[in-house]
């Protein structure tokens, strides 16, 4: 512990704070106490000597001129002593009723410059300032002569931003380590103070897999299409995704595991976190949401040198962290033996493999490989191992431009992964793993058995719900669900919205996933504390909604009909430059809205054109919404119905026999077609192509999916060009969304075995009904129940569909 400690005090909230916790300190360890206050005397005679051309006249006589500048001279300096004096004053009894040694001093010159001299020609173990001195006003982050200090001493430095003393204490310590021989020593540090204060320790580890994601975009605007090729940019940039960020996971997990080893030694129980994002906000926003008794972070990091003052994360921190701050001069090696990594072995073959991949990333290359056989409990790295490996890390068109291929026998047996489009991430250090559970984190050994699992194989639904999909600057294809991309776009435009984009398409590459979700951006903007208007607000940045405008948005049915109906609305006002959404201006956006989605459903799919729109006609539409209309959500048919006694409109659907319904509101009634209340006929043609989907519930099904798709396109007949069109829209839209719910492997292993071509909607159907009974999981019950219901509810449908045949 520290046993000779330098306070500097000058009387401010701060400073007496900072003196407070100093000899909190001290009594811990019956450490020294240093109290030392400057005062600049010299500074006020030169600051006199400039105002004596404007001394009334009776003081410009040289003799009397020289009388006030000894009388100046004297009342300034004593002046100053005087106050020095009681400062530490102050200070000097405060350690005698602690019964602590004490030594005060009194400098004379510009503050800062004195006291880095004094520090520099010591041995002071910590020098303790209050983050601000005198000169503080109301938005201070960080006082200039606390700064300068900071910059040019190599002592270590506590700087004392909490005042308050009957506020609660925070009862945690929390370390920020990089590997860096500092940080270490803040470990060390921290282990100490927790153990004599009964403070617990947390040390977390900050690294930053988007940081190149953001380079390589901006990069991709300035090359040339001669310079992407020659430096085959895209397949870098995967590479680097793919192999280098696993790597720089593992390297700051091996810095928290290295930490909690020694606090083993010590016999102190040490809780640590691996956060994924820019090292000083990510470190920020964790200190933010409960704030510690102490921060610890090293004065400069693994990446600075000698010369260098402070690091560009640590200054940052210093600035911005709501709490205290230990800034670490002292150094601290690790044992050699806990900085040993565990090694694996590697055949010839497997070795040769690797040539070729490039020489700039084949290290890390090796090391991500590693990681990978460990998480699939292999201990000797073979060839096959490898490919198995590169083809799990690397997606298809980066193998193909980098030139590696797999053997037949290699092929053959990973066929079974292919089936499979799983991902499964670890709860505690977010590393993603691919195809099958691992058995244990190559990251931070978390069990495999913990591990989340993202569904990448992606289900449809009908065209007007398919997501935006968009080209990133690689060439990937990314598709965003209206929601996601809304949300978006609430983020103020600029470099924080183009940041969290980055991140998005990352972290969506990462999983292998193809779609970016609204619960994806919610996760980002919450882990980075980004400020973004929610899509229950209509006061969205930049317009003032009137309290009409406001009742008027909410008649549109909620969810994705309101937000998009906002969102027209707000890009109608954009566009006739009105930052104030009357109702007037309301009613002119819906108007657009509503032309949207006649387009959008109108627009259908290349290969079949849609019928003229017939929606109902105004004189019916008062009469519908009296009776009360009710859209089938298996089949599409609409029935116009009052209720029963029993309360409820519709018991099953008269076509399909299905028993969910969704009540169609005004709005919805505007744009639904007129088919939609009509039984549809078949054609011979369009009835043998059904006849190639397995019978039961899966050909039942897809004559009710085609039925809906054919009725939201105004189609009065099921013809073969229609089922193609439905077909095709299946396969296009399988990028349209993603599972929402969790899959157990048993169900996902089953859910392989329904047809390509029909699977996305059988998973949309299975979590939407798994949904309605209130789960969030689907096992291999929910797929019997499931599937047991949907055979009793479509039998009588699907054999009168036969009859009709």
């Amino acid at each position: 512990m520290y046993q000779n400690i330098y306070v500097p005090v000058d009387n401010s909230p701060h400073s007496d704070a900072a003196a407070r916790l100093a000899l909190a300190l001290a009594r811990t360890a019956g450490a020294k106490i240093y109290g030392s206050h400057v005062y600049a005397a010299k500074l006020h005679d030169k600051r006199f000597r400039t105002m004596e051309s404007g001394l009334p006249e009776q003081f410009q006589q040289e003799k009397e001129l020289e009388k006030q500048r000894v009388i100046h001279d004297s009342l300034i300096t004593k002046g100053l002593e005087l106050i020095t004096d009681s400062y530490l004053l102050v200070l000097a009894e405060a350690c005698r009723e602690a019964e602590l040694e004490f030594k005060g001093i009194s400098l004379e010159g510009a503050n800062w410059k004195e006291l880095v001299r004094d520090i520099d020609e010591h041995e002071y173990d910590l020098v303790v300032m209050g983050s601000n001195g005198m000169g503080r006003v109301a938005d201070s982050l960080l006082g200039s002569v606390t700064e300068r200090v900071a910059r040019r001493i190599q002592t270590d430095l506590l700087i004392v931003k909490k005042t308050d003393d009957n506020k609660t204490e925070s009862d945690k310590i929390v370390v920020c380590l990089d590997g860096s021989e500092r940080s270490f020593g803040g470990l060390k540090a921290a282990l100490e103070l927790a153990e004599a204060f009964g403070k617990k320790v947390e040390a977390i580890s900050a690294f930053d897999p988007y940081f190149h994601y953001g380079m390589f975009n901006s990069l991709n605007n300035v090359l040339s299409d001669k310079a992407r090729k020659v430096f085959k940019f895209e397949e870098q940039e995967k590479l680097h995704e793919e192999i280098i960020d696993n790597g720089l996971a593992k390297i700051y997990q091996s810095h928290l595991d290295i930490a909690k080893r020694i606090a083993d030694d010590a016999g102190i129980e040490l809780n640590t976190k691996l956060l994924d994002g820019k090292a000083w906000k990510k470190m920020l926003a964790h200190v933010k949401k409960e704030p510690p008794w102490l921060l610890v972070l090293g004065r400069t990091g693994i990446h600075s040198d000698d010369e260098m003052d402070i690091g560009g994360n640590t200054e940052n921190v210093l600035r911005l962290a709501p709490c205290n701050i230990l800034m670490m001069e002292t150094k601290y090696q690790p044992p050699v033996e806990y900085m040993a990594e565990e090694t694996i072995g590697w055949t010839v073959e497997a070795q040769a493999r690797m040539q070729n991949v490039p020489d700039m990333a084949r290290g890390v290359a090796m090391k991500a490989i590693q990681q990978h056989a460990v998480a699939e409990g292999y201990t000797m790295i073979t060839s096959e191992v490898v490919e198995k490996a590169i083809r799990a890390l690397l997606p298809p068109q980066a193998l193909s431009a980098m030139g590696i291929e797999f053997s037949e026998r290699t092929e053959a047996k990973l066929e079974d992964h292919e089936t499979f489009k799983l991902s499964f991430e670890c709860p505690s250090c977010q590393y993603v793993h691919h195809l099958k559970r691992p058995e244990k984190c190559p990251v931070c050994n978390a069990e495999g058995q913990g591990f989340r699992i993202y569904d990448s194989s992606p289900v449809t639904a009908s065209p007007e719900q398919q997501g935006i999909t968009e080209t990133t600057f690689d060439g990937r294809k990314l598709t965003w669900t209206p929601e996601a991309k809304m949300r978006l776009n609430h983020v103020p435009v600029g470099d924080v919205r183009e940041q969290l984009r980055y991140k998005l398409e990352k972290r969506a590459y990462t999983r292998h996933q193809q779609v970016i979700s609204e619960k994806m951006v919610s996760d980002v903007i919450e882990e980075d504390g980004i400020s973004a208007t929610s899509f229950d607000d209509t006061a969205v940045s930049g317009f003032e909604w009137t309290d009409e405008a406001v009742k008027r948005l909410a008649r549109v049915p909620e969810g994705f009909m309101r937000k998009a109906a906002q969102t027209t609305i707000e890009e109608y006002a954009s566009g006739e430059k009105i930052n104030r959404i009357d109702l007037d201006v309301a009613e002119a956006g819906l108007g657009k809205a509503r032309e949207k989605m006649q387009q959008s459903m109108q627009s259908g799919n290349n290969s079949v054109d849609a019928e003229p729109a017939k929606t109902i006609p105004e004189e019916k539409l008062k009469t519908v919404l009296e009776a009360g209309t009710y859209e089938c959500l298996l089949c599409g048919y609409t029935h116009v119905r009052e209720q029963n006694k029993s309360g409820t409109s519709v018991v099953s659907c008269e076509i399909c026999h299905g028993s969910d319904f969704k009540k169609l509101s005004e709005e919805e009634l505007k744009i639904v077609s007129a088919t939609a209340f009509q039984k549809l006929k078949w054609n011979e043609v369009a009835q043998e192509k059904l006849q190639n989907v397995p019978a039961g519930y899966m050909r039942a099904m897809t004559k009710n999916r085609i039925e809906q798709w054919a009725r939201k396109f105004n189609k009065t007949e099921i013809t073969l060009e229609v089922v193609e069109a439905k077909y095709t829209s299946w396969g296009e839209g399988s990028q349209g969304l993603v599972s929402q719910l969790t899959w157990s492997d048993d169900a996902q292993t089953r859910i392989q075995r329904v047809p390509d071509f029909i699977r996305p909607m059988v998973k949309l159907e299975v979590e939407r009904n798994a949904r309605l009974q209130g789960q969030n999981f689907v096992d291999g019950g929910t797929l019997d129940q499931i599937m047991e219901k949907w055979g009793t509810a479509n039998s009588s449908g699907t054999q009168q569909f036969h009859q009709r045949s």
